[in-house]
């Protein structure tokens, strides 16, 4: 029975695991992965292109927005005069105001008379004017964008991307089993029968492993009656290959996810404190100006047509044949004449050339 009982505790012992560690190869620095392997730089090439798409998103909502809310105040004929009404109105009563003149029957007044003033037909052919169309077609233009320019979306996506790459590049270093080379990440790669998963922001290959001797069988002290096996544990030493896109982008993703839904909030936030009233003087007066110009230079281009297809017409007559491109500056189109009347001039001359020495030959 004694007998009995010492075999059944070795055949428990025979559970026991011996680690064998192969020898370290030289470890990558740290220095020499930041400048060489997983540079700062590819890592902006990962993060970016997420933050702007996420970005882009959110600008496209607002810009849609705020699109609709401009058209509605400038965006046609109607529009105009429902945002001009109330503020000439109150314009005029605070004016009305500074002089100590205030009184119920007076703003009733004021508002018949703008009423009056607005509505009048005249007002009508002016606003429905195809020049006046033109110059509120770019106002909404340039009141649209310096309205979303203001809310700042791209320097939040700016932001948003220096905060994520600082956040993995300054994330701690985590070991790997019992290598010397150390990874960046939250949480430290876990190992179990030389199969891992690789939970760091970096890519990396083990290239030697810490192996475990284990007896199936009997084993007394040391010695192993039965079968014994050798297999990898985990890594004794790795070589970093470069980012791990998966695990960043699943930080990317959730952190734009979560920003986007907040950040609209904070937009319509900041919309509401904007000088609208300014905003939309400016981009009026910029359509205004851009328009006049943009028409004048019509002019111009098509006078510059008309006279280089006059001038073209008037040296063919004269032998001399060129083409005048009026898309082309004036100093372009001043080598273009002088090659054409050179070309000219020299076949004259050899003209000449040949009749001369056919008159001296006869």
């Amino acid at each position: 029975m004694r007998k009995s009982r010492f075999a059944i505790a070795v055949t428990a012992a025979a559970t026991t695991v011996a680690l064998a560690v192969s020898p370290a190869l030289a470890a990558q620095t740290q220095a020499e992965i930041d400048a060489n392997v997983a540079t700062r730089a590819a890592l902006g090439t990962i993060v970016g292109p997420q933050v702007d798409a996420a970005y882009n998103n959110i600008k496209a909502t607002v810009t849609t927005t705020v699109s609709n809310t401009v058209k509605g105040a400038i965006g046609n004929s109607q529009a105009i005069k429902d945002t001009v009404k109330p503020l000439l109105k109150e314009a005029i009563k605070t004016q009305l105001a500074s002089i100590n003149i205030s009184d119920p029957q007076i703003d009733t007044v004021v508002d018949q008379a703008v009423d009056a003033v607005v509505d009048n037909q005249y007002v009508d052919a002016v606003l429905t004017n195809e020049f006046v169309q033109a110059v509120l077609n770019r106002a909404v233009d340039y009141a649209v964008a310096d309205i979303v320019n203001q809310l700042g979306i791209d320097a939040d996506k700016e932001q948003v991307k220096e905060d994520l790459i600082n956040q993995v590049w300054n994330a701690p270093l985590q070991t790997v089993g019992t290598a010397t080379t150390k990874v960046k990440g939250n949480v430290a790669p876990t190992y179990v029968s030389g199969v891992g998963i690789n939970t760091s922001y970096y890519n990396y290959n083990v290239t030697k492993w810490n192996t475990a001797t284990t007896c199936i069988g009997l084993k007394i002290g040391s010695k192993c009656y039965g079968v014994t096996t050798t297999g990898n544990t985990t890594p004794s030493e790795i070589t970093v290959t470069g980012w791990n896109t998966s695990t960043i982008n699943v930080l990317v993703q959730a952190t734009t996810g979560l920003g986007a839904a907040s950040q609209l909030s904070v937009y319509q936030q900041r919309l509401g404190q904007i000088d609208y009233l300014s905003v939309l003087g400016n981009a009026l007066w910029k359509g205004l100006q851009d328009e006049v110009m943009f028409r004048i230079n019509t002019l111009l281009q098509q006078a510059k047509t008309m006279v280089l297809t006059e001038l073209t017409d008037a040296l063919a007559q004269y032998g001399v044949t060129v083409s005048l491109d009026p898309t082309e500056t004036w100093e372009e189109i001043g080598q273009d004449l002088l090659a054409g009347i050179g070309t000219w001039s020299q076949a004259q001359l050899d003209a000449l050339v040949a009749t001369l020495q056919y008159n001296c030959a006869h």
